[in-house]
């Protein structure tokens, strides 16, 4: 499956139109200036954490990257309109189910293959997270506990509790996803 998204035009076109240089991004992501700069030439595909550091020093929700041009208010998105993105070397797919810019929750289904995460660490956020396991077995951890969830079951906390989402199943999982928009 391939990226609906040029993820790394989208990312040099913004970094220009804000008038910061690939090494100001770099410095204020926490990022190296080489890795910022094979991204934007879709050399390399960014981790989550990697795209949500970029977000936050270009001052945009981390949705903004799904988008590709000005949206028309339509309160259906169809099965064959949703955005997608694939995220790091797993490939994980993000898919947004919602279309609105202005939204107050971003929406997502989102597909990690076997043995894999989100993200390589813990990290937090401000806003709220739910989410429900569609197919597998998902393992959300936290400083203080582990929760293994199973198809069918869901969980839902405050994001700034730090966390990471993993897939240490044999088979991908499948999940839906509902945060609270522009917080991460």
């Amino acid at each position: 499956m391939d990226s609906d998204i040029k993820l790394g035009s989208k990312i040099r076109a913004l970094r220009t139109e804000k008038k910061v240089s690939i090494s100001v991004l770099a410095e204020k992501a926490g990022l190296s200036s080489g890795l910022i700069s094979q991204i934007e030439r879709d050399m390399v595909i960014p981790t989550i954490t990697t795209l949500w550091k970029i977000s936050k020093a270009l001052e945009v929700n981390i949705s903004y990257f799904f988008v590709e041009e000005e949206i028309v208010m339509n309160p259906v998105t169809r099965k064959d309109e949703h955005k997608k993105l694939l995220v790091g070397k797993e490939k994980t797919v993000y898919e947004l189910l919602t279309s609105n810019p202005n939204r107050k929750i971003d929406l997502q289904r989102v597909t990690l293959k076997s043995k894999t995460s989100f993200v390589s660490e813990l990290f937090s956020h401000e806003g709220e997270e739910c989410i429900y396991v569609i197919k597998g077995t998902f393992t959300v951890k936290t400083p203080n506990a582990d929760y293994v969830l199973n198809e069918g079951e869901s969980i839902e906390f405050k994001s700034t509790i730090p966390h990471r989402f993993m897939n240490e199943s044999e088979s991908e999982c499948i999940l839906i996803c509902s945060m609270t928009a522009n917080t991460w």
